[in-house]
C-alpha cells in the first residue's frame, strides 16, 4: 500500500499571506481574531487565462485557490507540470458556505451570465482541475467544520487505494454574509465578549470567533515522491472519518471521539510502534463548535510549520489557573495546553482533530520528516534562518530572490522578507518562465532590497564581461571581511600569502590583514602583490559562482590587472601569476629610485585637450591611461605633475583632478625605461616563449588588439605604454553586464548605467561581503545565464527539495494583483438582522456598491464644477456613508478625499464603500460607556467616538471608510 506524504502547502488568512507569516503571527501571539483576510478582491486573471468579466463574477475562494494551488505545487518541488500524473491527480476542496453564490444571484437585474459558472460550489474543485488539466477526482466536500480535514481523509484513501498518485487538498472559508454570523450569535455559538476571543479549555470560554482562511496542501504517494526526487514535509500515518453526535446536533460524542482515536491508532500500527508517549502533540478542534471551514487544514499547516521549525507556538488565551476544571487531564497534568514556545522533535507524531456539526468526526495522524542531515529525533537548534541557510554556503551567496508578475509587487515582497535568507530556491516551471519577469532580491548581510528596473518586459540576456583594475585603487583593508567570513576566500588568500612568503620572502599579504591600521603598503611592490592576490581570490569566488572564461563573453585587464586577467584566462598558473606580480612590483620600485614620479586622474577633460597642453609646455608628463571618454590618468616627474594639476584647476575649474597613490612610481611613462631591461630578463626566465592567451575573449588594453601573445614583452608594454582601456572597451557591446574584479570600483565611470550594467566586486570603505553578495544577486536580477539560480530553474528536470525555511518558496513567486474585482458582498440594508450586525461582534468588513449613471438619471452631477473640472461632489461621499450607517446615528471623526474623481470622461461611476471595524477606536479610553442622548447632541456637546445604536446592548466603535475601490468608466 502506498505511503502518503505532504509535499508542500500554501495559505492565506487574517493577517498572513504565507505560511511564514502565519508562523510568525503564531509565535508572536498576534491577535488574528479581530481582522479579516486581506486581498479577497485581488486576482491575477491574465496569468490564469480568465477573462476580466468572468473574474469579476468568480467566487473569491476560487480565485485564491488557483493562486495558492500553483504556489503549493511549485513549493512541493514540481519543476515541470508536464510530468505530473495528471490523469491520476485529484482535487478535494472542503467548504461549507456559498456566500458568494447567494449574493451574486441575489439581484437578478445585475446578473450578467458569468455568475453561474463563477459562483457554483462545484467549481471550487473543478476550476483547479480545469486549469491544471487534472483528470482525477474533483469534488467539493461539505461536512461543516470538518469539511477540509474530511477532504484530506478522502484524498489519502484514494492515494492508498491507487485511485490517485497526487492530490490537491484545500479548505476555504470566507465570511461574506453577515446574516450567518447573526444566526450564530442568536444560537450563542460565537463569542459575545466586547473583545471576542476564542479561549479553548478555559473556564472563561464563551464561544469562537468566525474567521477566514484558504489553505492548499499537495499530497502524494511515496512512489510519486521518489520519481520526482522531492522531499516531503510530513507523512500521513493514518486518517479516519466517522459520524456520531452527542446530546445535540452541534455537540460531539465522547464515545465516538474515543473510538476514532483507537481506530486511527490501529491504522498507524503497521507503520510505527505507537504508544501514548509517542504522540507529542494534539491539535484539537478546541471549542466543540463551528470554527470555520478552513480551520482544520489551517491547524494542520500550523502543525507542519511546528514540525519544520522544531517548536510549537503557544496558545494566546489559556493559563493553567484559568483552566476549565471539567476538562479531564488538565488538572492532573496528563494533558498540557501549550502556553509558551515548546521544542518538539522534527520527526514527532502529532494528531489533528475536527468535528462538524451534524456528527462528522475526522482525525489525521502525521509524522514530521527530519532533513537528511539531521539525526532522527533531533530538534532543529539553529538560532536563526541565517545560520540554518548559510551553514554550508558562502555568505555572499545567501540571497533571497523573488520572482513576481509585477515590479512593484516584487519590491514589496522582497522588502517584507529581507530578514530571511535561505539555501535553496524554487522557480516556476519552464512553461511559465516568461510569465514571472519581475525580479527582486535581498542579500544576507545588508537587508537591502534590490529590484529590477525593467522587470515586466521580456528580459534579453546580455553578455557578461569582466574588467580587472590596476594600481591606484588599493586600500588598507580591502577584502578583510571576505577573509573573515568566506571560507573559500580565506583558503585561497592563505595559499597566495604562503607562496609569496616562501618563494619571495615577502610578507605583504600577511601585513594586509594584520597591519591595516598602520598601512600595509610600504612601496609599489607591496601594493601590486596585494592587489593581484586579492584579484586571484576573487577569481576563485567567481568560478565558484559559475563565472569562468568559458562562460564569459570577454575580459579586459587595466594596467596590472592584465596579470589577473591572465590567471582568469587560464594561461598562467596561480604561482606564475604571483611571480609576475612580484617581478612587476620590483621593477616599479627600481624606477621610483631613479626618478620620483607621481600620477593623477582627471575627470571632465578629453584626451585631446590634455595632449595639447602636454605637448606645448610639459616635456616630462604624458598620458598614462585613457580610462573613459573624459577620464584620463596622467603620469610624469613629480615636479611637473604638480604644475599640471595646478593648470587643470586654474584653466578648467569644471574638471576634477585627484592624486593617485603610486608610491613615487610614474607608471606608463618614460620614467620606467631604465627598469624595463631587467624586467624583460626576469620575465623571459619565467614565461615560456610564445605563450598565448587560451581564449579569444581576452582583449588587451595595450599593444595590438589582434596580438595573442602574453609573454614577457606583453607585460613590459603593459607597465610602460599608455593603457588604452577606452579603446579596448569598444569591444564590449552596449547593455552588457560588466563585472569589475578590483579593489575599489575605480572603473565605474567607464560604464555609465544607461549603457551598461556595472557590478563591482569590492568598493572602498564598504563591507566586502555585502558588495559581492549584491553583485551575485544582480546576476539573477538581470537574468544572466551565469547565475546559479537561473541555471537551476532552467534545468529540464530539477528536483526542488523542500527547504527548512518555507518563507523563501512562498516569497519567490508573487502574482500580479494590480487589478481588483468585486466580491459581491452583502450590503447593509434596513432589515433588522443586518442592521444589528456590526463591528461590536467583530464581523468582517461589509461593503456596498453605489452606482451613478452620470449620462442618465444622475446627469445633474456634472453641474458640480470646481476650477473648470467636473468633480464628484463631497456631499456624494457623505450620502454614501450615511446610507451605510443603516439608520444609526453617525458621527464623522475624520474625513479626507485622497483623490478627486473627474466625471467629465465618464458615462457611469461605481463606488464600493466599506464599513469596517476599527480596533483602535473600540478600545480607546475616550470611548463613551453610554450612548449619547439627543439633548447632548443638540446642545453641541462634542463626541470623540461613535456610540452604539438602540439595538446594540454593548457600545461599539466603528469608522466608516469611503473607499473608491474601482471606477467603472463605460
Amino acid at each position: 500500500m502506498p505511503r502518503v506524504h505532504i509535499n508542500g502547502f500554501a495559505c492565506r488568512g487574517p493577517g498572513f499571506n504565507t505560511a511564514a507569516e502565519l508562523s510568525a503571527a503564531l509565535f508572536e501571539q498576534r491577535d488574528m481574531a479581530s481582522c479579516s483576510m486581506e486581498g479577497k478582491e485581488c486576482f491575477d486573471h491574465t496569468f490564469f487565462r480568465v477573462p476580466a468579466k468572468q473574474a469579476a463574477a468568480t467566487d473569491p475562494q476560487i480565485r485564491a485557490l488557483l493562486e495558492l494551488t500553483y504556489t503549493a505545487l511549485v513549493e512541493a518541488g514540481v519543476s515541470d507540470f508536464s510530468v505530473l500524473p495528471r490523469e491520476r491527480t485529484g482535487v478535494y476542496v472542503g467548504s461549507s458556505f456559498g456566500d458568494f453564490q447567494h449574493s451574486a444571484l441575489a439581484d437578478g437585474s445585475r446578473v450578467q451570465g458569468y455568475e453561474h459558472i463563477g459562483a457554483a460550489g462545484n467549481m471550487l474543485a473543478n476550476s483547479v482541475s480545469r486549469f491544471f488539466q487534472f483528470g482525477g477526482p474533483s469534488m467539493k466536500i461539505d461536512t461543516a467544520c470538518s469539511s477540509s480535514l474530511t477532504a484530506l481523509d478522502i484524498a489519502c484513501n484514494d492515494i492508498r487505494s491507487g485511485r490517485c498518485e497526487l492530490a490537491v487538498v484545500a479548505g476555504c472559508n470566507l465570511t461574506l454574509n453577515p446574516a450567518v454570523t447573526r444566526v450564530y450569535q442568536q444560537m450563542g455559538i460565537v463569542s459575545q465578549q466586547d473583545r471576542p476571543q476564542c479561549m479553548p479549555f478555559s473556564k472563561d470560554a464563551a464561544g469562537y470567533v468566525r474567521q477566514e482562511a484558504i489553505v492548499v496542501l499537495v499530497v502524494s504517494s511515496l512512489r510519486q515522491l521518489q520519481a520526482e526526487g522531492v522531499m516531503a514535509s510530513a507523512e500521513v500515518l493514518a486518517n479516519e472519518s466517522v459520524c456520531g453526535s452527542g446530546e445535540s446536533v452541534c455537540s460531539p460524542s465522547v464515545s465516538t471521539q474515543e473510538g476514532l482515536y483507537r481506530r486511527v491508532a490501529a491504522m498507524a500500527a503497521p507503520l510505527i510502534e505507537l504508544h501514548g508517549e509517542r504522540v507529542a502533540y494534539v491539535e484539537c478542534h478546541a471549542t466543540g463548535t463551528l470554527v470555520g471551514d478552513a480551520a482544520e487544514t489551517q491547524a494542520l499547516v500550523e502543525v507542519l510549520l511546528a514540525l519544520e521549525q522544531g517548536e510549537l507556538p503557544p496558545d494566546r488565551h489559556y493559563t493553567h489557573a484559568q483552566r476549565n476544571r471539567c476538562c479531564n487531564g488538565l488538572s492532573d497534568g496528563t494533558l498540557k495546553v501549550v502556553t509558551e514556545p515548546t521544542r518538539i522533535a522534527r520527526d514527532a507524531i502529532v494528531v489533528v482533530n475536527s468535528f462538524g456539526f451534524g456528527g462528522t468526526h475526522t482525525q489525521v495522524m502525521v509524522r514530521g520528516i527530519a532533513p537528511p542531515h539531521q539525526a532522527k529525533g533531533a530538534s532543529d537548534d539553529a538560532s536563526c534562518p541565517d545560520e540554518a541557510a548559510c551553514s554550508t554556503r558562502e555568505p555572499w551567496m545567501c540571497i533571497n530572490p523573488v520572482l513576481a508578475r509585477s515590479e512593484a509587487t516584487a519590491q514589496v515582497v522582497a522588502h517584507s522578507t529581507r530578514q530571511h535568507h535561505f539555501t535553496r530556491t524554487v522557480a516556476p516551471p519552464e512553461v511559465h518562465q516568461d510569465d514571472f519577469r519581475a525580479r527582486a532580491f535581498t542579500t544576507a548581510v545588508s537587508r537591502l532590497t534590490h529590484t529590477s528596473t525593467a522587470a515586466v518586459q521580456p528580459i534579453e540576456r546580455h553578455p557578461v564581461w569582466l574588467v580587472f583594475a590596476g594600481e591606484g585603487g588599493q586600500w588598507a583593508e580591502m577584502g578583510s571581511e571576505l577573509y573573515q567570513r568566506s571560507p573559500a576566500y580565506k583558503a585561497m588568500f592563505d595559499e597566495c600569502a604562503a607562496y609569496v612568503l616562501n618563494a619571495w620572502q615577502c610578507d605583504a599579504m600577511q601585513r594586509l590583514l594584520h597591519e591595516a591600521a598602520h598601512g600595509p603598503f610600504r612601496d609599489a611592490l607591496d601594493a601590486t602583490i596585494c592587489l593581484v592576490g586579492v584579484q586571484v581570490c576573487l577569481v576563485g569566488l567567481l568560478r565558484q559562482a559559475g563565472v569562468t572564461s568559458a562562460s564569459c563573453a570577454g575580459w579586459i585587464g587595466y594596467s596590472s590587472g592584465e596579470i589577473a586577467a591572465g590567471y582568469f584566462d587560464g594561461c598562467y598558473s596561480l604561482q606564475t601569476t604571483l611571480d609576475i606580480a612580484v617581478l612587476r612590483g620590483r621593477a616599479a620600485v627600481r624606477a621610483s629610485s631613479y626618478h620620483e614620479g607621481s600620477m593623477c586622474a582627471v575627470h571632465g577633460l578629453s584626451r585631446e585637450q590634455i595632449d595639447d597642453e602636454i605637448r606645448s609646455s610639459m616635456r616630462d608628463v604624458e598620458v598614462a591611461c585613457h580610462t573613459a571618454e573624459r577620464q584620463i590618468s596622467v603620469s610624469g616627474v613629480a615636479s611637473e605633475m604638480a604644475a599640471f594639476e595646478a593648470w587643470v584647476r586654474s584653466r578648467h575649474p569644471h574638471a576634477s583632478v585627484a592624486r593617485l597613490q603610486t608610491y613615487g612610481v610614474a607608471f606608463h611613462s618614460r620614467q620606467l625605461d631604465e627598469a624595463l631591461p631587467e624586467l624583460q630578463r626576469d620575465l623571459d626566465s619565467l614565461l615560456p616563449a610564445g605563450v598565448e592567451a587560451r581564449s579569444d575573449g581576452w582583449v588587451p588594453a595595450s599593444g595590438r588588439l589582434d596580438d595573442p601573445t602574453r609573454g614577457s614583452s606583453f607585460h613590459c608594454r603593459g607597465i610602460r605604454e599608455c593603457v588604452e582601456f577606452y579603446r579596448a572597451c569598444q569591444s564590449i557591446p552596449l547593455h552588457s553586464m560588466v563585472i569589475e574584479c578590483g579593489s575599489s570600483a575605480m572603473l565605474h565611470s567607464a560604464f555609465p548605467g544607461e549603457r551598461y550594467t556595472y557590478l563591482p566586486l569590492l568598493r572602498r570603505g564598504e563591507d566586502a561581503v555585502e558588495t559581492l553578495s549584491a553583485a551575485y544577486g544582480q546576476l539573477f536580477l538581470h537574468d544572466s545565464p551565469l547565475s546559479p539560480l537561473n541555471g537551476q530553474q532552467r534545468s529540464p528536470r530539477v528536483a526542488f527539495p523542500a527547504p527548512a525555511q518555507r518563507s523563501l518558496r512562498e516569497a519567490f513567486l508573487v502574482f500580479d494583483h494590480s487589478e481588483k474585482f468585486s466580491q459581491y458582498l452583502y450590503p447593509i440594508t434596513n432589515t433588522g438582522a443586518e442592521r444589528e450586525y456590526g463591528p461590536a461582534h467583530h464581523a468582517p468588513t461589509v461593503r456596498k456598491s453605489f452606482h451613478f449613471d452620470v449620462e442618465g438619471r444622475a446627469r445633474w452631477l456634472r453641474d458640480h464644477r470646481v476650477d473648470e473640472r467636473c468633480l464628484f461632489p463631497t456631499a456624494g461621499y457623505l450620502y454614501m456613508m450615511s446610507e451605510m450607517s443603516a439608520g444609526q446615528e453617525c458621527v464623522i471623526l475624520e474625513f479626507e478625499i485622497h483623490a478627486p474623481v473627474d466625471m467629465l470622461e465618464c458615462s457611469s461611476l461605481e463606488f464600493c464603500v466599506e464599513l469596517r471595524h476599527n480596533e483602535a477606536l473600540h478600545h480607546h479610553a475616550d470611548l463613551p460607556s453610554e450612548r449619547p442622548n439627543s439633548s447632548e447632541l443638540d446642545s453641541g456637546t462634542r463626541r470623540e467616538r461613535l456610540a452604539g445604536s438602540e439595538s446594540s446592548p454593548a457600545p461599539y466603535a466603528t469608522r466608516v471608510f469611503g473607499c473608491l475601490h474601482h471606477l467603472r468608466r463605460s
